[in-house]
């Protein structure tokens, strides 16, 4: 027996790259308050020349990897910009903002194509940087690539759909 909730158009959106756009964009400019200049929306896979890489999965029946890759000195204007700080925080700290901002980009997706907790679960976020680095998502997807660009420089967003 269908119920109202599986007949609901909104429950049955899928994820494009407009979908990770908009989702990003809502976080950059509340949370982090960045102003989005441009974006790019590509099938391009991974970044190899990023310093910083947060992601997360999104596991369910609509889920993915969610990836975002950006450079060092983006990260900290980013973190500072979101905790209100000043100067260059500890590792640790632009760790902690940039994982909050991928699970803020996680759960605006998930919210966006109206998902329940069912189809969509968030795993905690993952960040590391260094460099160089290099990130691969295993997966026979094409990924959902969205290039921003800030006044701080590029942020690259990838979703790999599962």
């Amino acid at each position: 027996m269908q119920t109202a909730a599986d007949r609901s158009p909104v429950s049955s959106m899928e994820i494009t790259h407009s979908t990770v756009e908009q989702a990003t964009r809502e976080v950059l400019e509340t949370s982090a308050q960045a102003v989005v200049l441009e974006t790019r929306h590509t099938g391009e896979a991974d970044r190899d020349f990023a310093e910083l890489i947060a992601t997360l999965s999104l596991m369910g029946t609509r889920g993915g990897t969610l990836v975002v890759y950006c450079g060092w000195q983006q990260a900290v204007d980013l973190a500072n910009s979101m905790l209100g700080g000043e100067g260059e925080p500890d590792q640790e700290t632009v760790h902690d903002a940039v994982g909050e901002m991928v699970n803020q980009i996680g759960g605006s997706i998930k919210r966006a194509i109206g998902a329940s907790g069912s189809e969509i679960m968030l795993s905690p976020p993952v960040v590391i940087s260094g460099s160089p680095l290099r990130h691969c998502v295993r997966s026979s997807a094409q990924p959902l690539s969205v290039e921003l660009v800030l006044n701080t420089g590029a942020l690259w967003v990838c979703l790999w759909p599962s």
